[in-house]
């Protein structure tokens, strides 16, 4: 009865989104699409209706990849060709100012043009959805990839649009794009594909590769997955995880706005989420955690970025609710949320230094490390105080409304927190100002504690103090107490507004021990001892050292681990130095620093095995030793000069270890320590140091323990 339900309610939501069009007017493009995978060309055939509202004084404007050649338009209507030069010079486009005479009687313009694309591959890896940042154009014999970047179709400045589309390829490529896929025929040795979208899209995609498809129907929805490979037991496992999300997403937000959600093989490595589908490099799609992480993310921007649109002009807030809502949410449902929410905050505290501080408002897309971790871990930590403040059900019926409210519409943070205010009753203008207008986030630090017996109460003082430079930021602070004699835990939250505030609090046991925000439920910055150093705190590091050894027989192999190390830090803007062994008299204290190879004079294997054994728990002392002599060994400590600095070892037992590393490594960055083993370096084992002197744990036995948190 309830998918019945089911399906009668996405019946009336394509009907009613349908009526809504057609009152508005919106654009519409009849697109005839002729792909030729051999020479990398095109040839379109563009039929577009409700164009009139766009022409000024006479002349419409349109634009298209210079590559393109227009034949004609209307067959006889006039136009002039300017340039357009872009910032990227692989993207230059013109200007068609189409003249259109006063009273024009045609309802429909039919632009026809033609043009090839050079031939080229794409390596790169990228995640990101709806940020504009895809490459430019690819079409060879592996497949094709069009969208609005690659302009090969005539843009029109507007919001939003319609289309049909008729692709003609050859018979072994298949098509994906938004919308219905209308029908699939195989003639006179050419395929034919057409798909109608019904709904409003900003963009317009061709994918086309030579692909094995699977589906199964749920709940209405075609869920689908298109192969390079014959692979069902693939194509099973990612169909049968999309369902489970659906479920879920559907029941959290509404249902699923298309009618069909495909999985599609990339050859490039990418992470990209479409309208009504997702495109995922081979690699990532045979990598099991993705099943876990980047796919639930790329599935739920269907309902957050690909129907309920960004605004992008007032900043880009899709990311990081996305990665709460995936990411997190399932890292949370199996007891690791604080560990997710720590994670984003060290990543802020690493990559976002005071000086590359913006605030959330100015995050559009993610181009590197610094707006990953404002883009994406700190929104993400805002959302999750809405939630921490108000409750799981005002904050459900919050994500309900936004999705219901604005679905096919534009929305920006403004938007976003007016509809929170609604639902929540509350005023949110400080809270907006604070989070999304403002920049920074608060450090807390323990200044002082003591405890006096007063005729059998305890009165507790507290004293808690924000050490950032800048400004000082309203926040409420959780507080767990570990009471004498009890294992229950008492709890609050504290109102924090000052650079130094006391708190007077009373007890009837006597209290041991005091922990801030021990699950990471505010948004702030760490603090150095907070955490055991990580790999993400060289690669976060705005100055860094790699030092290489000057002798041994795998030299060359680390030098060039060191020089795409540093080329890849200096495209994000961070300082990053090599140095060979012998030019240095010393470990710098005032750099994070990669020491690499076992022939390194400054690899000291007696040194790292005392550091191992200060640090590791029993359980892992033996393992981390024992592989530190075989295999691939990595390990970060605090520098013993600097504990705000990291020192990084590095041995590796062949030079294919090392260029896989070189590739490897970066991916690692939550990580303490890492074990690999053969030339393709297969990781083995991996941790992270127990922190063992947290600052913001407070003991008034002088013993300090993590305690469990319910």
């Amino acid at each position: 009865m309830i998918k019945h339900i089911k399906l009668i309610i996405i019946g009336l939501i394509f009907i009613l989104g349908c009526a809504h069009l057609n009152t508005q007017e919106i654009l519409y493009h009849g697109i005839k699409l002729e792909i030729d995978h051999n020479k990398g060309g095109i040839k379109v055939t563009d039929t577009l209706k409700n164009y009139k509202q766009f022409v000024k004084n006479n002349t419409l404007l349109l634009e298209l990849h210079e590559l393109l050649k227009v034949s004609s338009i209307n067959d006889s209507l006039k136009y002039e060709v300017s340039p357009r030069y872009r910032v990227d010079p692989n993207r230059i486009t013109l200007y068609y100012n189409i003249s259109i005479p006063e009273n024009y009687d045609s309802e429909n313009l039919i632009i026809k043009y033609a043009g090839e694309y050079p031939q080229k591959k794409v390596e790169k890896s990228a995640e990101f959805a709806r940020s504009g940042s895809t490459y430019d154009v690819l079409i060879n014999t592996d497949g094709a990839y069009l969208s609005q970047s690659s302009y090969w179709y005539p843009i029109i400045k507007t919001d939003f649009f319609t289309f049909d589309i008729t692709v003609i390829t050859a018979p072994e490529y298949k098509i994906v794009s938004q919308g219905e896929l209308v029908s699939q025929t195989v003639e006179n040795d050419k395929r034919t594909s057409i798909f109608s979208c019904k709904y409003p899209m900003d963009d317009i995609y061709a994918i086309s590769g030579p692909f094995h498809t699977f589906e199964e129907e749920f709940d209405g929805i075609k869920v689908q997955a298109y192969l390079r490979s014959n692979d069902k037991a693939l194509a099973d496992k990612y169909i049968k995880a999309t369902e489970g999300f659906l479920d879920t997403y559907n029941e959290l937000i509404g249902m699923y706005p298309y009618s069909k959600f495909t999985l599609v093989e990339n050859t490039a490595q990418t992470g990209w989420g479409m309208p009504s589908f997702t495109l995922l490099g081979s690699k990532i799609i045979r990598f099991p955690f993705i099943l876990y992480s980047s796919y639930p993310h790329e599935l739920l921007h269907n309902w957050w970025g690909n129907s309920v649109y960004v605004d992008y002009n007032k900043g880009n807030w899709c990311e990081g609710l996305t990665s709460y809502l995936a990411d997190h949410l399932i890292k949370e449902q199996s007891g690791k949320g604080s560990e997710y929410r720590k994670d984003a905050l060290e990543r802020y505290t690493l990559y976002v230094p005071e000086a590359f501080d913006s605030p959330i408002k100015n995050f559009t897309s993610k181009d590197g490390s610094v707006s990953e971790a404002i883009g994406y871990g700190k929104v993400l930590m805002v959302f999750h105080t809405l939630r921490i403040n108000y409750g799981d059900e005002v904050f459900t019926q919050f994500l309900r409304n936004l999705y219901s409210r604005y679905k096919f519409k534009r929305v920006s943070f403004k938007e976003i927190f007016d509809l929170f205010e609604e639902i929540s009753g509350k005023d949110q203008d400080e809270f907006f100002a604070q989070w999304i207008e403002g920049f920074g986030a608060p450090m807390i630090n323990i200044k002082n504690a003591s405890v006096q017996n007063n005729a059998g109460k305890y009165q507790m003082k507290l004293e808690l103090e924000q050490i950032q430079p800048n400004r000082i930021f309203s926040i409420d602070i959780p507080i767990y107490v570990k009471l004498e004699g009890s294992d229950k835990l008492w709890e609050s939250t504290l109102s924090n507004t000052k650079k130094l505030q006391s708190y007077d609090l009373e007890f009837d046991s006597k209290p041991e021990q005091i922990h801030i925000d021990p699950l990471y439920d505010v948004i702030r910055r760490l603090l150095p001892n907070e955490s055991e150093p990580t790999i993400s705190r060289i690669f976060g590091d705005s100055r860094s050292y790699i030092i290489v050894p000057s002798e041994g027989e795998m030299k060359d192999t680390y030098q060039k681990l060191a020089e795409s190390w540093k080329e890849s830090q200096l495209d994000q803007g961070k300082f990053a130095r090599i140095f060979y062994d012998n030019e240095l008299d010393e470990i710098p204290s005032d750099y994070s620093v990669w020491i690499l190879g076992k022939d390194n004079k400054y690899y000291d294997k007696a040194y790292v095995d005392s550091k191992i054994k200060a640090k590791a728990s029993e359980q892992e002392m033996q393992s981390l030793i024992d592989a530190t002599g075989t295999g691939s060994f990595v390990m970060v400590f605090h520098n013993e000069n600097n504990p705000e600095k990291t020192v990084g070892y590095i041995n590796a037992d062949s030079d294919k270890a090392i260029e896989a590393l070189t590739r490897k490594l970066p991916h690692y960055g939550k990580y303490s320590y890492l074990g690999f083993k053969g030339d393709d370096a297969e990781n083995y084992l991996k941790g992270i140091f127990e922190v063992k002197d947290n600052p913001l744990i407070f003991s008034f036995t002088g013993e300090k323990r993590e305690i469990e948190i319910p």
